[in-house]
């Protein structure tokens, strides 16, 4: 015990020689410096003596040791030691399918008893479904561990599980890769047609994923519509991403079409009453004859007595007519019936009705012995429906001073 004795009063007086004049060098001070095992107290002095292979004066409470890897204590053990997940967080929780998506995954970490565990614990990653850009990272200052999660062409779409785990334990989340496309487009070409069963209306849908890229081919929908039906559909997309569907209808109004990807989207269009068909004027004609010999496209009137001479042969054929008017260019009907034909001969022009045949227009604006050309127009009906067809002859008015013999 002597020795040790020595040994202190010699430390206690270098330091309080040191303290005091300030003139002990650094030589000095290592030679009055022992190999001490054990802690030396003063009081009133704070000597802190470093043990060879050990430590103190780290902060316990703190869980903090000596590092001898950076000189100074530290408390990076413990924090790897004790260190979890706690959560993680995602930037995108729903991916699509057939395209390159990625989202930044961010872990935090902290002690089991909730204190942030800083820079630098390790953390491990793991995902059911896509690539990890790392399958470990390590703490930031803020104690997040950060990593990216890409999910490339031909992933299988459904719910994947990322987890996240330090030493003292982890968790997990769910990231959905799904099958994220929308409609993004419905054109009607033109979107108005003739409700005639024929005329068609071209439907086209555009889908796209929620990033706004092409679906390619091969991507599903269906078509409704709640008027008409469609030729031909498209079930499927074509390379371009996009479906055809042709609509025809027999039934005018508007009609709701739509193309359905998970929800309709819808295109109206409009088709119309057609035009009611009418029959066809075949052939339409006339010829004139007195005294028997007729020529094509002549009449013949006999202008003293307004009459028709003998004969006027008006004929005509049409198909799908049930009923005819024969009229002059002034607006007066010569005939009205079904016949194909009508014959005109010694009788009034005018018939004799309330005006006679002197008050008809064609003969007012005849002019005696004079050839004149008058224009008559057929008109054929199917129902209400009327088509026409005229013709131009020469006319001659005879006048014979009293009436014309046939």
């Amino acid at each position: 015990m002597s020795f040790l004795r020595n040994a202190t009063r010699g430390l206690a007086a270098a330091v309080l020689l040191l303290s005091m004049g300030g003139w002990a060098s650094a030589a000095e001070l290592k030679e009055n410096t022992a190999d001490i095992k054990q802690d030396i107290s003063i009081p009133g002095m704070a000597v802190t003596i470093k043990r060879p292979g050990g430590e103190t004066g780290c902060n316990a409470a703190n869980h903090e040791k000596w590092d001898t890897t950076k000189g100074g204590c530290s408390n990076t053990e413990y924090m790897k030691e004790n260190a979890q997940v706690v959560s993680i967080a995602s930037d995108e929780y729903r991916l699509s399918i057939g395209v390159i998506e990625s989202t930044t995954l961010t872990a935090n970490v902290r002690t089991k008893d909730g204190q942030p565990v800083g820079a630098g614990v390790p953390v491990s990653w793991s995902t059911s479904k896509g690539y990890l850009s790392a399958s470990s990272s390590t703490t930031n200052a803020a104690s997040q561990a950060i990593v990216t999660l890409t999910t490339p062409k031909g992933t299988p779409k459904g719910p994947t599980t990322i987890a996240a785990t330090a030493k003292g334990g982890g968790t997990s989340i769910l990231v959905v890769v799904a099958n994220s496309t929308a409609i993004s487009g419905l054109t009607a070409m033109p979107p108005t047609a003739l409700a005639d069963g024929s005329s068609v209306i071209t439907l086209r849908a555009t889908l796209t994923y929620e990033n706004g890229q092409s679906v390619g081919a091969g991507e599903g929908l269906s078509w409704d519509t709640n008027i008409g039906n469609y030729t031909y559909a498209e079930t499927v997309t074509n390379p371009n991403g996009q479906a055809l569907a042709y609509l025809v209808s027999t039934v005018p109004g508007t009609a709701f079409a739509s193309a359905i990807r998970d929800v309709p989207t819808l295109a109206q269009v409009n088709f119309t009453s057609p035009a009611p068909v009418g029959p066809v004027i075949d052939s339409f004609s006339v010829k004139a004859g007195a005294r028997g010999k007729f020529k094509e496209n002549e009449l013949g009137f006999d202008y003293d007595i307004a009459y028709w001479a003998a004969d006027n042969v008006f004929t005509w054929s049409a198909t799908g007519a049930d009923r005819f008017e024969l009229v002059d260019q002034y607006g007066q009907i010569h005939y009205s019936g079904t016949a194909s034909g009508v014959t005109f001969g010694n009788q009034p022009i005018g018939g004799w009705g309330r005006d006679g045949q002197y008050g008809s227009k064609l003969y007012l604006n005849g002019t005696a012995g004079r050839n004149q050309s008058l224009t008559f127009t057929l008109r054929a009906y199917k129902g209400e429906v009327m088509v026409t067809k005229q013709l131009t002859a020469r006319a001659l008015w005879n006048s014979c001073g009293g009436g014309c013999s046939t």
